[in-house]
């Protein structure tokens, strides 16, 4: 399929700028024994095939939520019912959706998967679901799904959601900073007066950026190896 595209000089020059963004990444991992690489494929690669169902329906149940509920099904339904879905014009889009969805939903049954790492496969689907919409005139489920989608905003910005347990404990957890701030107000801690805050988890990093305290962050943390590590040991010689 347009076989002349391999002629163009266009595409080479894409992707020795694709090389040229990446090479700092591979210097740095080749310096390191590619330890970012080697943490990637331990981080969601269970090497154990241990099928865990909690697991997967809490992966596969939080892509409706990314995609949306109202548009993710009726996009495999369209997709199942394309008799020219194979064709090249979309061959390319199902390709770069469900490659990554599949791949990521298969690795989520048998080891935690966080929602987000199949967000890539959105791009080509959003295209697709939009040629379904436009092809099927279907105003009614994009108008059902924008009232969907205002209604939850609505319970997670107001005091309407509260209401419900789940959405009382999402808004919770999406404020876990604030809830962190009047911790440490309740204790009377005078956070500009210490020299470092210390930090068991880069998940943590966000607070330390809310105090500002950004230089004077140490996270001991031997869950994942980074350039904090080296930071560490080049400044305070703490072993790698």
């Amino acid at each position: 399929y347009k076989r002349a595209l391999f002629k163009e000089r266009y595409l080479y020059i894409a992707l020795l700028l694709c090389t040229l963004l990446f090479l700092p990444v591979i210097y740095w991992n080749h310096i390191h024994d590619y330890i970012s690489f080697q943490f990637q494929l331990g981080h969601g690669i269970a090497k154990e095939k241990v099928f865990h169902l909690h697991d997967f329906m809490k992966f596969a149940g939080a892509q409706l939520l990314l995609f949306h509920p109202l548009y993710l099904i009726p996009l495999l339904y369209f997709i199942a019912r394309d008799r020219e879905i194979l064709s090249a014009k979309k061959f390319y889009l199902l390709l770069t959706f469900l490659f990554p969805l599949l791949f990521f939903l298969y690795f989520a049954a048998f080891k935690h998967a966080n929602a987000q790492w199949a967000a890539p496969a959105y791009i080509s689907a959003a295209i697709l679901l939009a040629h379904y919409l436009a092809q099927r005139d279907a105003k009614r489920l994009v108008m059902v799904a924008t009232a969907m989608t205002l209604t939850l905003i609505l319970l997670l910005k107001t005091p309407l959601g509260d209401n419900f347990t789940i959405i009382k404990n999402f808004k919770a957890r999406v404020g876990k900073i604030e809830n962190f701030r009047k911790e440490i107000e309740a204790l009377n801690l005078d956070i500009d007066s210490y020299d470092y805050i210390l930090l068991d988890d880069y998940h943590g990093t966000d607070i330390a950026y809310y105090f500002g305290k950004t230089d004077n962050l140490l996270v001991l943390s031997v869950a994942r190896f980074s350039n904090f590590n080296i930071w560490r040991n080049e400044d305070l010689n703490i072993s790698i």
